[in-house]
């Protein structure tokens, strides 16, 4: 499995990125789709923020994101494991997910001090913050 490349953002300082956790039940893989979205915060749908414990940085595990391997903290395995829905109909009416670790290429220095500084409202505009504490 190839590992998964971001699209760099048309704007960091309004473009945004979410993360939809596909349906499945607890053993099986994880699976994840990550979309972006234009001119936030007019044309971004309702979301929640994920606010979590990186844990160590060091042990990391692969999940499937549009189909390629991304390397995410255990904690964060965790998190999304246990917030997926069992069934697809659940998963259709479950809210996106703003998570920093998955939404913020971290490579891309340009790009994470623009979305670290928009955090507050990121988090502000949030239907619900889901915290997990591992």
């Amino acid at each position: 499995m190839l590992d998964y490349q971001y699209t760099p953002l048309e704007d960091p300082t309004s473009d945004l990125r979410l993360v939809r956790i596909y349906a499945g039940a607890q053993e099986e893989d994880l699976e994840c789709g990550i979309f972006t979205f234009k001119d936030y915060p007019w044309f971004i749908p309702p979301y929640q923020a994920l606010s979590y414990v990186w844990g160590d940085t060091t042990r990391r595990v692969p999940i499937s994101v549009d189909g390629k391997r991304l390397f995410v903290t255990a904690n964060l395995e965790s998190a999304l494991r246990n917030l997926r829905c069992l069934t697809p109909d659940m998963a259709r009416s479950q809210l996106p997910l703003w998570i920093d670790a998955m939404c913020i290429d971290q490579q891309n220095l340009e790009e994470r001090d623009q979305q670290v500084r928009r955090m507050r409202a990121i988090y502000q505009r949030a239907v619900r913050v889901v915290i997990w504490l591992g």
